[in-house]
C-alpha cells in the first residue's frame, strides 16, 4: 500500500560609505603667493598628481584641483604654507593620517597625505559644492532644513571625536555642502599642528587673548600667527590658552548653529568676551533656540548632552499600531471567523505580537541609552541601530494593519507570520551594521528610501499573509522604483520577497531569477549576512523544487563561506542548514540530511528558543530524514516533539499539527501500533474537516493514510471507501493526470486486491505506473509501489511469469534508491515467489527470500506479517 508523509516544509519566508568624486570649492584670498616657491599652474605635477587649477587660498596654505593617475579620480590638493609645515610637520601627518582611517559619509574623506620638497600636503576628496555659509545665504532655508544640516555636520563631528580627532576649529566655512545634499566637514585637527612651535607639542594656543585683543571676536578669521581658530567660534577655555577638546568643538558647533537658525551670532563682541562656562556643566545658556539646538546637538554624541530621559516612551510608538484598541479589533476579527482554531489563534498571535513590541522597546531603550545615558556610543552608530529598528517597525505596522480584517488564510497563518517578522537582534550587531552601505544622504534620497521600504515591508506583510497573488502584484508595481534606488541592501530584501512569491506561485524559473540578483545587491551592499540567506533561498529554490541537486549545494556552500566571513549568524545559518538538509533528503542521503537539520535545530533553539515555530517545522523535517533512513527510534520523539511545540504555539485545534500528527501516523503504523496510528490520523481527518470542510484537497492525504492502515489491518471494505473518496477529492483538485492521483489509485489497488478483485486491482496499479512514468520517466523511485502490486496480484491470478517483469523492475529501483529494509524485503520475498512459482532459478528464489527474511530481522521484525509471510513460504520450500 501506499502511505504519504506529510513534509510539512514552508517555503524561504525569509562602513564605508560610497564617495562621490565631484568638485570641491572653498572661500578664500585669491591674491595669495607662496612666500618660499612659485604659485603651481595648470599642467605643473605635485608628486604624482597632475594640477589642474586653484580652487583657493587661505593662512594654511593653497587648494588645488588636481588629477590622481593611479586611482583615475579627480581630488582636491591642499598644500602648506612652507613655514607652517615645517612647524609640527609630524604630528601634522599622524592627524591627517588617522582622519584617512575614518570614512564617513559627513566627513571629508582623505586620500593621501605627505611631504614633497619639505612641504605637506593633503589629497582630499573632491566635492561640488559650497561652504555651509555660502549655502545658507543663497539659499535661506527654514529651520528645519537648517536644523538637518547641520545634523549631517554633527554626525561626522561625532565620528571624528569617536575616532580620537578633534576639530579645533568649527565653523560653517570649514562644512562643504555638495551638490548631492551631503554635508562633509573639512579641515580636521589641521588647526593645532599648523599652530605647533618646533617641537611639535603645543597646544595650538599662542597664550590667552587680553581685552585688548578683544575686537578680532567680531571677525570671522583670525590674523596670521596670532591664535588658532576663529574666536568667533571657539570656547571660552580656547580664548584662555587652555588646550582644546571635543567639548570645545560642540561649543563651536553650537555657536555656529545659532547662527543658522537666528542668522545672528549669539554673542556680540565686548559682551562675549565674559561668558565663563564651568567645566563640569557645559551647558549653554542660550535662551530662545536652545531646544532647537539641543536636537542637533545629540548627533555630535558627547557628554554635553548625555541624558538618559531621553530614552523613555520607546512604546508610544506602538499607539495605533499595537494597543488596547488595535487589540480589541483584532480579537474580535479573528473570533467572527469562525473557526475552531480562531481563539487558540487569536492568543497566538496576541502573545507573539507582545513578544515582538517588548523585544523592540527593550532594543530602541537600550540603543538609545547607549548613547545618551552610558556615554558609550557614538550618534553616529545610534543612527544605524535607530535606522534597523524603525525598518523592523515598519515590518510590524505593514502587517499589524492586516490583522483587523483578517481572512481565514490570515487566521490560520498569523502566529507563524508574526514569529517570521524581521527581528531586532540584528540592529545590535554593531559590527554588521557599520560594514554594510549606508543609506544615502540628502533629504529627498533618504525620504525616497523611506518611502521604498515602507512599499517593501507592505510586500512582505502580504506575503506572510498568505496573500501571494496580492504580493506579487504589488511587487511587480514596485519593482521599477526598487529599480530606481540606488540603496543595494534595500534592493536585495526586495528581491528576496520578490523571490519567495514566485517560489509559492509555482514560477521557479521567475524565482531563480530573483534570487541571484538578490545575492548580488546584497553582496554590493557590504551585507554578507542577507546574501547568505539569499544563498539558502537559492539552495531551496534551485536545489529542492528544481531538482538540480548539484546547483543547490553549490548555493548552501556560498552561504556558509559568506557566513563564515561575517563573523557567523545563528538565524542565518539555521535557514541555509535546515534547506540544504531538506536537499540531501530529496537526494537519497538522508544521514547528510539529518547531521545538517541536527544542527538547524540546534541553532534555532538558541537563537529563537526552544518553542518557536520554526523550531516545530525543523522537528518535522528532522523527523522525515530518521524515518526515511528507516531509524523508527529517532523518528518517533522527534515527531511527537514537533508536535508538542506546535501545539504549545498555535493549540490543539490548529490545522498547522496535522503534518506532525500524520507523519507520527506513519512511524506508528510502521511500528504496529495501529490503534495509536489510527487515533493520530482520525484526529488529524476531523481537524481538518472542520476547520476547510470534507472535500479540502488536503484532507484526501489523510483518508489515503488512513485506507493505507486499514489495509494492514486487513479491513479492505474499508480502505477501498476511503481510497476512492480520496481519489475523488484529488482529481476535484488537480485534475485528471496529475502524477499525485498514483497515490489514491495504489491504494485502491491494494484494497481491491486484499478483497480478491484481481483484474480490477491490476487495472489500478497499471493507471498508477501510467501517471507516473508520464510524469516522471521509468526510473522515480514511487514507481516502485504500484510494480509491487501489480506483481503480487498477477501472482494472486495464478501469472507468475508475468510478475516476474514488474517485481523485478521494482527491486531494481528500490536497490538504486537504498530504500529502507521492509521496503527491499517486500520486493526480494514477491520476486522469489514469482521464480518459484513460474519454474524459474530455485536456487535464486531462495536467495532472494532468505535475503528479505534477514532484511526483516535486521529491522527488528517488522512488518510481523510480511515476515511471517516469508518464513511460511521458507519452511514450505524445505
Amino acid at each position: 500500500m501506499t502511505r504519504q508523509r506529510d513534509d510539512g516544509t514552508d517555503e524561504p519566508p525569509g562602513r564605508q560609505p560610497e564617495t562621490t568624486p565631484a568638485t570641491r570649492t572653498e572661500s578664500g584670498p585669491s591674491d595669495w603667493l607662496p612666500g618660499d616657491g612659485h604659485e603651481l599652474r595648470r599642467g605643473d605635477s605635485l608628486g604624482r598628481y597632475l594640477i589642474l587649477g586653484r580652487l583657493g587660498a587661505g593662512g594654511m596654505g593653497v587648494v588645488y584641483t588636481a588629477f590622481d593617475p593611479e586611482l583615475d579620480r579627480k581630488v582636491a590638493v591642499k598644500l602648506l604654507h612652507g613655514d607652517r609645515a615645517r612647524r609640527g610637520s609630524a604630528r601634522l601627518q599622524r592627524e591627517a593620517r588617522a582622519l584617512a582611517r575614518l570614512q564617513h559619509p559627513n566627513v571629508i574623506a582623505v586620500h593621501d597625505v605627505g611631504t614633497i620638497d619639505g612641504r605637506v600636503f593633503v589629497a582630499m576628496e573632491y566635492v561640488d559644492g559650497e561652504t555651509l555659509t555660502a549655502h545658507l545665504d543663497r539659499v535661506a532655508p527654514d529651520w528645519r532644513v537648517t536644523l538637518a544640516l547641520f545634523e549631517q555636520a554633527g554626525r561626522g563631528l561625532a565620528a571624528a571625536h569617536a575616532a580620537g580627532l578633534v576639530h579645533r576649529d568649527f565653523k560653517p566655512e570649514n562644512v562643504l555642502v555638495g551638490r548631492d545634499g551631503r554635508v562633509r566637514v573639512l579641515d580636521f585637527g589641521l588647526a593645532r599642528a599648523t599652530s605647533e612651535g618646533g617641537d611639535g607639542e603645543g597646544d595650538g594656543m599662542s597664550g590667552p587673548l587680553t581685552d585688548s585683543r578683544a575686537d578680532l571676536l567680531a571677525t570671522p578669521l583670525t590674523r596670521a600667527g596670532t591664535v588658532v581658530g576663529t574666536p568667533a567660534y571657539m570656547a571660552p577655555e580656547q580664548l584662555d590658552g587652555t588646550p582644546a577638546d571635543a567639548r570645545s568643538d560642540q561649543f563651536g558647533f553650537a555657536v555656529a548653529l545659532w547662527e543658522g537658525l537666528y542668522r545672528r551670532p549669539p554673542f556680540a563682541g565686548e559682551q562675549r568676551r565674559h561668558v565663563r562656562v564651568p567645566r563640569r556643566r557645559r551647558r549653554l545658556r542660550l535662551t530662545g533656540g536652545g531646544a532647537a539646538v539641543a536636537v542637533a546637538l545629540a548627533a555630535v554624541g558627547g557628554s554635553l548632552w548625555r541624558d538618559a530621559r531621553l530614552c523613555r516612551g520607546a512604546e508610544r510608538r506602538f499607539t495605533g499600531v499595537w494597543d488596547a484598541t488595535v487589540r480589541q479589533e483584532i480579537e474580535r476579527a479573528f473570533l467572527a471567523s469562525g473557526f475552531p482554531f480562531a481563539e487558540s489563534s487569536w492568543k497566538a498571535t496576541e502573545r507573539a505580537l507582545d513578544g515582538w513590541r517588548s523585544a523592540w522597546t527593550s532594543g530602541w531603550s537600550e540603543a538609545c541609552e547607549a548613547t545618551h545615558g552610558r556615554g558609550e556610543q557614538s550618534a553616529a552608530l545610534l543612527d544605524l541601530r535607530m535606522g534597523c529598528l524603525d525598518a523592523r517597525l515598519e515590518n510590524f505596522e505593514a502587517f499589524a494593519a492586516l490583522l483587523p480584517a483578517a481572512d481565514a488564510a490570515l487566521v490560520e497563518r498569523a502566529p507563524q507570520a508574526v514569529a517570521a517578522l524581521p527581528g531586532v537582534a540584528a540592529c545590535a550587531d554593531r559590527e554588521a551594521l557599520l560594514s554594510r552601505v549606508p543609506p544615502p544622504e540628502g533629504e529627498a534620497a533618504m525620504r525616497r528610501v523611506e518611502a521604498t521600504r515602507r512599499a517593501v515591508a507592505g510586500v512582505r506583510a502580504l506575503r506572510l499573509a498568505g496573500k501571494f497573488a496580492a504580493g506579487e502584484e504589488a511587487a511587480a508595481r514596485l519593482a521599477p522604483a526598487v529599480d530606481f534606488e540606488s540603496y543595494r541592501p534595500l534592493r536585495a530584501e526586495f528581491l528576496l520577497e520578490r523571490a519567495d512569491l514566485a517560489t509559492r506561485l509555482g514560477d521557479l524559473a521567475a524565482a531563480e531569477a530573483h534570487v541571484e540578483r538578490s545575492v548580488r545587491e546584497a553582496l554590493a551592499g557590504r551585507d554578507p549576512v542577507l546574501a547568505a540567506e539569499a544563498a539558502g533561498a537559492a539552495t531551496h529554490i534551485v536545489g529542492v523544487r528544481g531538482a538540480r541537486h548539484a546547483e543547490g549545494r553549490r548555493w548552501a556552500d556560498l552561504g556558509f563561506a559568506l557566513l563564515e566571513g561575517a563573523g557567523g549568524d545563528e538565524r542565518v545559518e539555521a535557514i541555509v542548514r535546515g534547506h540544504l538538509g531538506n536537499l540531501l533528503n530529496a537526494t537519497g542521503d538522508r544521514r547528510g540530511a539529518a547531521a545538517e537539520l541536527e544542527k538547524a535545530l540546534a541553532l534555532q533553539e538558541r537563537a529563537l528558543g526552544a518553542e518557536a515555530p520554526e523550531v516545530g517545522r525543523t522537528l518535522n523535517n528532522l523527523g522525515n530524514a530518521y524515518y526515511l533512513s528507516g531509524d523508527l527510534t529517532r523518528a518517533l520523539p522527534t515527531y511527537q516533539r514537533s508536535l508538542a511545540v506546535k501545539e504549545a504555539t498555535v493549540g490543539r485545534e490548529h490545522p498547522d499539527l496535522t503534518s506532525s500528527l500524520n507523519n507520527l501516523a506513519l512511524v506508528l503504523s510502521d511500528l504496529e501500533r495501529f490503534d495509536e496510528a489510527l487515533a493520530h490520523l482520525e484526529r488529524a481527518l476531523g481537524l481538518l474537516e472542520r476547520v476547510f470542510g470534507p472535500d479540502h484537497p488536503s484532507v484526501a492525504l489523510e483518508l489515503g493514510n488512513l485506507a493505507a492502515i486499514h489495509i494492514d489491518l486487513g479491513r479492505h471494505a474499508e480502505a477501498l471507501l476511503e481510497a476512492r473518496r480520496a481519489l475523488e477529492i484529488s482529481r476535484r483538485g488537480l485534475g485528471e493526470q496529475h502524477p499525485d492521483l498514483a497515490y489514491p489509485i495504489n491504494n485502491i489497488g491494494n484494497a481491491l486486491l486484499g478483497l480478491g478483485r484481481l483484474e480490477e486491482a491490476q487495472a489500478a496499479f497499471r493507471q498508477a505506473i501510467a501517471l507516473r512514468e508520464a510524469a516522471f520517466g521509468r526510473g522515480h523511485p514511487e514507481l516502485a509501489f504500484p510494480l509491487v502490486g501489480l506483481g503480487r496480484a498477477m501472482l494472486e491470478a495464478g501469472r507468475p511469469e508475468a510478475a516476474l517483469a514488474p517485481l523485478r523492475r521494482a527491486l531494481e529501483i528500490r536497490e538504486r534508491e537504498q530504500v529502507d529494509a521492509p521496503q527491499l524485503a517486500e520486493a526480494r520475498f514477491h520476486l522469489g515467489r514469482a521464480l518459484g512459482a513460474s519454474g524459474g532459478s530455485r536456487g535464486e528464489a531462495e536467495r532472494l527470500v532468505r535475503t528479505a527474511r534477514e532484511g526483516l530481522i535486521a529491522a527488528g521484525g517488522r512488518p510481523a506479517r510480511l515476515l511471517a509471510e516469508v518464513e511460511a513460504w521458507l519452511n514450505a520450500s524445505r
